[in-house]
């Protein structure tokens, strides 16, 4: 099968991952494809994502200004430096190690999309993968094309896959999915603190990261109440991944471990939730302010607390005066992936027989699936990235290897 740059690429996902692959693809000597096609469910570029830094009130990026979608790590700065030094706090925060503002990042995937070649842009969400049928059956062992069908029944013919979707599922306790049925509980990805009634509440905030924090110190900011449970303690830490795991110290230790021992080593890096010391720092004094309104439950048994809690919550209603109670739980529990569970390319990858460890498939160095015109960035490219691939910092190398990728497939004979 001769695959030239007349290849069809469609793209499944329009956030920051799906964008570095193209802005990678377009720093490469090769003409751009002839056909290239981005599948989302929003309007626009990096939408889903914004949407949840507003969710969470967040005024910054918990990366720095050189992790972004973009191939060159000071395309952010130069863009910044750029601008009348008034116009600069807007776009970063100089006390964060410089991290860019949501309309800094905004400001770059405008200026790399700008620079795209042509691009479809699809409205829709995609909801299987299949292979296409082909005849006669390819000489050269090349994978077959496949079709991505969205879910109104739209079918996409794609030489090349790129998926880059968020195949995240919020992430519930089983003692907490009686509290989901009865409206008490919700997972955080549903709390939206640009429109939540937040004055006069009383909340039980579940979680240890960033999010959890957030979400606590908003609520007090807005006059409202908050107890805060972790089943850790508060751990302080500039980055979801410590900075050694992006380094080639780290990660050659991590390419020479089997797929099997990457898959340990990416648990242990992650390990959990933790809080950039910034907002930590926030969130002691707040605790350590009797006037407050935040109570910071560390290295509890939760299920526990939040009954005690409910509990004094029941005495209340019957008019005892005991505190403190709650009116709500939001579980700031975080998400799991697992490829296998993903109705979107599960059963492709079960039906190719593609080993996957612990919810991670295995992945060749350009990030394609094996045997497949497949390639995933972001939670799915893990063991071959390293354990920051779901992250702004991981979004560069990765894009790098599936532009290679798909270059060398595209010119393949």
């Amino acid at each position: 099968m001769v695959r030239g740059m007349g290849s069809r690429i469609v793209v499944v996902g329009g956030g920051p991952h799906a964008l570095a692959v193209l802005a990678a693809l377009n720093e490469r000597p090769e003409p751009w494809p002839e056909s290239v096609a981005v599948v989302d469910p929003h309007e626009r570029w990096t939408a889903a994502w914004e949407d949840k830094l507003g969710r969470l009130l967040l005024d910054r990026l918990r990366s720095p200004q050189v992790h972004h979608p973009g191939p060159r790590p000071m395309q952010l700065r130069d863009l910044v430096e750029a601008c009348p030094a008034a116009d600069q706090l807007a776009l970063r925060r100089p006390e964060d190690e410089r991290a860019p503002t949501p309309a800094g990042m905004r400001a770059l995937v405008d200026e790399l999309v700008a620079g795209l070649g042509p691009v479809e842009w699809i409205v829709g969400r995609a909801a299987s993968i299949e292979l296409a049928p082909t005849t006669p059956v390819p000489a050269d062992d090349a994978p077959p094309p496949v079709i991505v069908r969205l879910e109104d029944g739209r079918p996409l013919h794609a030489d090349l896959l790129v998926l880059a979707h968020n195949p995240s599922i919020p992430r519930i306790p089983g003692w907490a999915e009686p509290m989901i049925t009865s409206g008490l509980a919700r997972h955080a990805s549903t709390v939206d603190l640009r429109t939540e009634t937040l004055a006069g509440r009383a909340v039980a905030v579940v979680g240890g990261g960033l999010t959890a924090a957030c979400l606590a110190l908003e609520t007090t900011r807005a006059g409202g109440r908050v107890t805060m449970l972790s089943r850790r303690p508060l751990r302080a830490r500039p980055y979801d991944v410590d900075a050694s795991w992006l380094g080639p110290r780290r990660l050659t230790e991590f390419m020479a471990a089997s797929p099997a021992e990457r898959r340990s080593l990416i648990d242990v890096a992650r390990d959990g939730g933790t809080i950039p010391p910034r907002a930590l720092s926030e969130l002691r004094a707040a605790a350590a302010d009797p006037g407050s309104g935040l109570v910071l439950r560390e290295a509890v048994d939760v299920e526990a607390e939040l009954e005690e809690l409910l509990e004094s919550a029941s005495d209340e209603a019957c008019g005892a005066q005991t505190e403190p109670s709650v009116d709500a739980v939001w579980l700031a529990t975080g998400f799991a992936s697992d490829v296998l569970t993903d109705p979107l390319v599960g059963p492709l990858i079960e039906a190719s027989h593609i080993p996957v460890h612990g919810g991670l498939p295995e992945v060749t160095d350009d990030l394609q699936l094996p045997g497949l015109p497949v390639f995933v960035v972001g939670p799915y490219a893990a063991l071959g990235v390293g354990p920051a691939s779901r992250n702004l910092s991981g979004a560069r190398p990765a894009a790098a290897a599936v532009a290679r990728g798909l270059a060398r497939a595209s010119s393949a004979d």
